[in-house]
């Protein structure tokens, strides 16, 4: 009953699904498009030219949506909720007693929403990674190596060495190493690592030399030369995406029953998170997303209704009101600005009135139900942006559509597959004046940036976008009540037909 739940109120978020506010899956979904066009399942492609920025994994998986659901949005993103209902059940499985609890409890994050609604790579290794240890609980070495050889087609071979090594620390808390030694182990390992190297002999067969300076030179080994944050940051901003539910984990930290059962389950849970914990640490490359994988741990520490002292109860209570009355005063600039609609801010103020009210119950259950609800609804609230974002050109979309490349200008059309798939269908790509002139001839429409100039003779329309295509601007909203008219957050690209 509660993967129901947790499946249908994340279809209700992928309903009329726009341009998402998020960062790279641009650029997975460009990638995966131009594999569709191309006919290409082994090799990505960007731009004409083989793009190992990922393994392909992600891509097939945005493929098979829409070979399922036609190009679109919801066919692109479908697959990610599909993951995280099967890591919320394997979560569940896991978690035994109160599985049900932390199966919501996972799915109730603003990160599992973020990732679970997103073309992205995380919410599949978090899919691999406890399917892994499930299978490996219950002693099926070769499902549990085959998980582990596919989970290196997701991101690359990282994942599954620090989820070898992970068992290895589990069967040394455990003082069993000795059962590592069985050949059927053994085998099982070696089955996995040849699942796990078949794309990369694959791929290098053909595309050697791409393959090492772009996927093991520039995005592995060359992520060792970027200090991209500190620890405490990284830290900082995991322990915000378990926003809602982050005060329920602290409280069941405390309950006075919760060191019985920790000491049961202690060894599995440092053993899944250890090696993780500290490898994204002292990486220099550290960002938050790496730490989505630690997320399943903060759903099997909590407590189904915590027991726990009266002053720590007030001062939890204290502190969810704060928190609720601050995220008022965010919905309220928000509807002032013109972001979001009187219907989806009565529907959050609801939402942050039940959640207010379960935590001064301490009720477990009901605050996940309030938290999955929010997340939601603050993904809806994205979508209104990204139709706001999306609506000029949508107008536009009878007609056939496409966008002049230039030189040095690539980034600007990394978003080409998520546009493409936001208006159901693909935007086409221009060279040069010769090839222009002929698709406007045809009636069709060219999209350009703000620094291309326009063929004479052609009438343009003016296409208002917001200029920060990876964050909200929150900070000029919460100190200026920043509008949504407002020309310093635009970008201006032109939609011109002859």
């Amino acid at each position: 009953m509660i993967l129901v739940l947790i499946l249908g109120v994340y279809a209700l978020a992928l309903w009329r699904m726009s341009v998402p506010l998020t960062g790279d899956e641009k650029v997975y979904l460009s990638i995966a498009l131009e594999m569709k066009e191309r006919g290409s399942w082994l090799i990505p492609y960007l731009f004409d030219r083989p793009n190992f920025l990922k393994p392909p994994f992600q891509y097939w998986m945005t493929l098979l949506g829409w070979k399922l659901f036609g190009l679109s949005l919801f066919g692109a993103l479908i697959p990610s909720v599909m993951a995280l209902v099967i890591s919320a059940y394997l979560i569940q499985k896991i978690s035994g007693r109160t599985g049900s609890l932390a199966a919501l409890l996972f799915s109730s994050t603003l990160a599992t929403m973020t990732y679970g609604t997103t073309a992205q790579m995380e919410i599949w290794i978090v899919l691999f990674y406890v399917a892994s240890w499930f299978f490996y609980l219950e002693k099926k070495f070769f499902l549990t190596f085959l998980a582990v050889g596919i989970m290196a087609w997701i991101k690359g071979p990282l994942y599954p060495l620090l989820f070898v090594g992970s068992i290895f620390f589990k069967e040394w808390l455990d003082q069993n190493l000795s059962s590592l030694r069985r050949p059927k182990f053994f085998v099982a390992l070696v089955f996995g690592a040849g699942v796990g190297l078949l794309w990369y002999m694959a791929a290098a067969s053909s595309n050697y030399a791409e393959l090492r300076d772009t996927f093991f030179g520039r995005e592995n080994f060359g992520k060792l030369q970027t200090q991209q944050g500190t620890i405490v940051g990284l830290w900082g901003e995991f322990f915000i995406t378990l926003f809602p539910v982050l005060f329920l984990v602290f409280a069941s930290l405390l309950d006075k029953g919760f060191s019985a059962r920790a000491r049961s389950e202690l060894k599995f849970w440092i053993a899944y998170g250890l090696l993780p914990a500290l490898f994204f640490s002292f990486f220099p490359y550290r960002v938050n997303t790496y730490l989505f994988l630690l997320t399943p741990i903060a759903a099997w520490v909590v407590v189904e209704s915590p027991e726990f002292p009266l002053w720590f109860k007030y001062a939890m209570r204290t502190l969810v009101s704060l928190t609720a009355v601050v995220l008022l005063i965010l919905l309220y600039r928000t509807y002032s600005g013109g972001w979001l609609s009187l219907s989806l801010c009565l529907a959050l103020f609801g939402s942050l009135v039940f959640w207010t009210i379960a935590h001064f119950r301490f009720s477990g259950k009901w605050i996940a139900i309030c938290s999955l609800l929010i997340v939601n609804l603050v993904r809806l609230g994205a979508t209104e942006l990204g139709e706001w974002d999306l609506h000029t050109l949508r107008e536009q979309a009878m007609t056939p559509l496409a966008y002049r490349i230039e030189p040095n200008q690539e980034d600007i059309w990394h978003e080409r597959g998520l546009i493409s798939a936001a208006l159901g269908k693909s935007i086409q790509r221009v060279r040069n004046q010769t090839e222009e002139e002929n698709f406007l001839s045809l009636g069709g429409a060219v999209i350009l940036s703000e620094e291309q100039t326009p063929i004479l003779g052609t009438q343009c329309l003016p296409w208002k976008r917001l200029k920060r295509r990876m964050k909200f601007p929150m900070r000029q909203l919460l100190e200026s009540g920043l509008s949504i008219d407002d020309s310093e957050i635009h970008r201006v690209f032109h939609i011109c037909r002859k």
